[in-house]
């Protein structure tokens, strides 16, 4: 019933994810959420850990692309301080940013993934686009008023998935 709210894999955060594994299975696109996925909300500062996984992430073959509901300008710093190509504001959970997404890319919604922190933003539109995801855990406490009311819903409804 709530397909579209399932992720396909979820993740304490970034770090955990098994890179190894996506590449078997035929992944080599990578579109991921900003804040609370790689940075805290609000910042436009990636740690030297998160700097240090973006360029093991790119060496291993993977293409990515920031999709982002920030404003455009921090998120453009952001992506420049990455080195990875952005859409922002993208305007999730609306198909069209995966979908520009997957152009800047140039990659088929089978062999790439959505990595993002929100069912509701991140999960639903990649599912809408037809991406895979991975819901990991927000890296900072601090959010938008609005985000921290939606977190009650996604609770709930991780509550209910196997």
């Amino acid at each position: 019933m709530l397909d579209h709210l399932r992720p396909d894999m979820r993740y304490h955060s970034v770090f955990d994810i098994d890179l190894e594994k996506l590449k078997m299975d035929g992944i080599t696109g990578i579109l991921i959420d900003l804040d609370n996925t790689l940075v805290p909300w609000r910042s436009d500062e990636p740690d030297r850990r998160t700097l240090d996984w973006v360029t093991k992430t790119k060496e291993m073959g993977y293409k990515m692309c920031l999709l982002s509901n920030a404003g455009g300008s921090r998120a453009r710093r952001t992506a420049a301080k990455l080195s990875l190509p952005v859409v922002a504001p993208a305007r999730k959970p609306m198909r069209k940013a995966y979908i520009n997404g997957l152009d800047i890319l140039g990659k088929k919604a089978q062999e790439t993934v959505m990595i993002g922190d929100q069912l509701f933003m991140d999960v639903q539109g990649a599912k809408r686009a037809g991406v895979k995801t991975i819901l990991v855990e927000p890296i900072g406490k601090r959010e938008f008023a609005g985000t921290r009311l939606v977190r009650i819903i996604e609770r709930l409804v991780l509550k209910r998935q196997p």
